[in-house]
């Protein structure tokens, strides 16, 4: 897969240090060409203004990059996707090697300190995080945002157990999703 990047580079010569952001888990673009106040837009962009490359990465199958579609990705293969970008940002000629960062944001948070622990970086940030198990996570995240799109507690729970289900099959008992949705 090629994968869409977007560099934003300090003015002059470098080297710059640098800051590689990793998106959460939606499947959308990391353009950002919306009008301000855009949070993570404007975040980056006061990254940018302090003299840091900021570097950031479209998904498979996302915007203009290619590849298996996003919502047929794992977290392993989304992650190798990220270690590719991470390698592809210190191979920028303008980049100071002693001080390339990384930002996960949300599900970001997940990834960047195991691409940090592999590639060795100066330094990580996250937001947005967990502190979870992917489960627990997925759990209380689906719960919070059941309560948004609905106002009946019976809905909202059988959402909830339906998406717990899914993960005792698929992800701790390693069944399809094919599978799952045959058999239930």
């Amino acid at each position: 897969a090629t994968h869409r990047t977007i560099v934003i580079r300090p003015k002059g010569e470098g080297p710059f240090p640098a800051m590689f952001y990793i998106q959460g888990m939606p499947c959308e673009s990391i353009d950002y060409f919306a009008p301000s106040p855009f949070p993570i837009r404007d975040f980056l962009a006061g990254i940018a203004r302090r003299g840091y490359v900021v570097y950031r990465m479209e998904k498979s199958g996302v915007g203009d990059s290619n590849g298996a579609p996003c919502m047929d990705q794992n977290y392993p293969d989304e992650t190798a996707g990220y270690v590719a970008g991470l390698e592809d940002l210190k191979k920028l000629p303008y980049v100071d090697l002693n001080r390339v960062y990384i930002f996960g944001h949300s599900m970001g948070g997940f990834q960047a300190p195991q691409l940090a622990a592999d590639d060795g970086v100066a330094g990580v940030v996250v937001y947005g995080t967990g502190s979870l198990t992917w489960i627990e996570y997925w759990d209380a995240n689906l719960r919070r945002q059941s309560a948004m799109w609905t106002d009946d507690p019976v809905t909202e729970d059988q959402v909830v157990r339906r998406a717990q289900l899914f993960n005792a099959n698929v992800i701790v008992n390693g069944m399809s999703p094919k599978e799952f949705f045959e058999k239930f």
